[in-house]
């Protein structure tokens, strides 16, 4: 970039690799019009990036393992109301731009003779040729690689069509260092199993404000305001004052952003509040609201509620108060547990299912409890455990495994779901978890 640093997932790659190797590198600036014949030629050792082929092997080494995937997506315009993310025979006679001759070409038509689709391939032969194609309606689809500005034109995945790996190639009088680089890539791969997936995830995953389809759309429409179930004293989550009708917490900050987040739909959103999570919980299985704002991820609530989860919308951390000097969590403890903390008896069940709950009325129950030895902790928030720990001279110990936060709905309302990851796709990595902090 333009202050001089490197980035990107194949430089880190390789800089990760030399660890093991020793290596130092001189990066040599090259094109797909250039590449081959210097490494050919000894200008360059290795390059990353490239297919394998056989014609390939008589001019180049190749890596054992492939470095990555190139991952190829059929893309389109999902407002138009004749194309169909979730049917793909909205496909059948549409015209297709793809690069004629060529893998993707492959991919596609193994993928379309899998669903039974006949379409019309038209050639395109890049990013601009594309965009013309659209505007004239020469095609109504195209295959690309998994790219996130087509989404700012309004475009999105249909699905993926295919994907091959891409690997490093090594100047062919140079066997030594395919033998190095193979051993490295080994190395990295038991040392760190996933590696390059998370790289891949850093540096691919699609970045770019998502959009409704067609679907989607005519959902609100006939659907109207989201119904959002919310707990009326959740710190720092959501609170309500019913003297004032004033809202605060995080969830003031997600329906502000939320409102206007995907471009081409305002959300609207009623909120419906609630007393105790039990009450929550049922309003959503009931149908009296479509969503609940503040659920745990868990997949032993969400089976016997039959709720589906969203992604993540932030993570927080617990920690175990105790008055033991030496706490280990794989140990059986005795947990002292408010009886209302019904999401902390599964995240309990789910992670420390040796744990022994000591059920008692509030939090300071359980303080009291572990002061008095009838148990061994009780869990709370990083925020609020600095209080016991003064008062009670008490010891806490972070917990390995975090809260994840997300939205639930009922299982099988698949547009709602799909709205509400749009959102959370659309915003800023951190954005929820920042405003919690703020508001606790």
């Amino acid at each position: 970039n333009e202050k001089g640093a490197r980035k990107g997932y194949g430089y880190e790659l390789l800089e990760t690799l030399s660890g093991y190797t020793g290596w130092q590198f001189e990066y040599v600036t090259c094109d797909w019009s250039d590449c081959f014949e210097k490494l050919k030629n000894g200008e360059i050792d290795i390059i990353g990036g490239i297919s394998y082929t056989e014609d390939r092997t008589q001019e180049m080494l190749f890596s054992d393992e492939p470095m990555g995937v190139e991952k190829y997506y059929l893309y389109a315009d999902l407002s138009r109301a004749d194309i169909s993310a979730s049917d793909f025979k909205t496909l059948n006679g549409k015209k297709i731009g793809v690069l004629m001759g060529t893998e993707p070409e492959v991919m596609l038509a193994e993928w379309e003779e899998k669903y039974g689709l006949k379409t019309e391939h038209v050639n395109i032969s890049n990013n601009e040729d594309v965009k013309q194609k659209l505007a004239n309606h020469e095609i109504d689809c195209f295959v690309s690689l998994e790219e996130s500005f087509w989404a700012e034109r309004g475009i999105s995945t249909i699905t993926r069509v295919g994907e091959s790996g891409i690997y490093y190639a090594i100047n062919k009088n140079r066997p030594d260092i395919k033998e190095e680089l193979d051993d490295a890539m080994r190395a990295l791969d038991e040392a760190v199993p996933f590696y390059t997936a998370d790289l891949y995830k850093r540096y691919f995953s699609m970045d770019y404000t998502p959009i409704l389809t067609g679907e989607e759309k005519a959902w609100l429409r006939k659907h109207g305001a989201i119904r959002m179930g919310f707990l009326a004293s959740d710190s720092g989550v959501s609170t309500f004052d019913p003297a004032t009708g004033e809202f605060t917490g995080v969830i003031t900050d997600y329906i502000q952003f939320a409102a206007d987040c995907l471009g081409n739909q305002k959300l609207e959103f009623q909120l419906v509040g609630y007393d105790s999570k039990e009450a929550e919980l049922d309003a959503l299985k009931s149908g009296e609201i479509d969503m609940i704002f503040h659920f745990d991820q868990s997949p032993n609530l969400a089976e016997e509620y039959h709720f589906a989860c969203t992604n993540t919308t932030w993570t927080s951390n617990l920690m175990a108060v105790t008055n033991k000097q030496h706490f280990n969590e794989n140990n059986v403890n005795r947990i002292a547990v408010p009886q209302n903390k019904l999401s902390l008896k599964k995240y309990l069940a789910f992670y420390y299912p040796q744990w022994e709950i000591v059920d008692c009325d509030t939090q300071e129950d359980a303080a009291r409890l572990v002061k008095d030895g009838q148990a061994d902790c009780f869990v709370t928030g990083i925020s609020s455990e600095n209080k016991y720990s003064k008062k009670y001279s008490f010891y806490s110990v972070p917990l390995v495994n975090p809260v994840r936060s997300c939205f639930a709905v009922n299982s099988g309302n698949r547009s709602l779901l799909s709205i509400l990851n749009k959102t959370i796709k659309a915003m800023p990595v951190n954005m929820l978890a920042g405003a919690l902090a703020m508001y606790k």
